[in-house]
């Protein structure tokens, strides 16, 4: 279904040295690279209900980032915005 309008295309390896060109999109490529569709990272996950691709499978929430668990965190949870005016100490700045 991906490659169906490029089929007949041939590319040899000399084609390839002298310049580099897009080939077909993959089943495992979560993007869609059309003439009529922008490149779009998820076209595929949404539009061929594919789920998104984790190491383990499911649904990952834990966050293994060394930033992340120098504040502290390594779930992934909703935080409001911080008040840089209140915590940077300049209270009469403008937002």
């Amino acid at each position: 279904q991906l490659a169906i309008n490029k089929e007949d295309e041939k590319i040899r390896f000399l084609d390839i040295q002298a310049q580099p060109r897009k080939i077909i999109s993959s089943p495992t490529w979560s993007g869609l690279e059309s003439e009529h569709v922008s490149y779009n990272a998820g076209y595929t996950n949404v539009h061929d209900l594919i789920p998104g691709r984790t190491w383990s499978g499911r649904q990952q929430l834990y966050q293994d980032h060394a930033w992340m668990r120098a504040f502290g965190e390594s779930l992934v949870a909703y935080r409001p915005p911080i008040d840089s005016r209140r915590v940077c100490g300049r209270r009469d700045s403008p937002p």
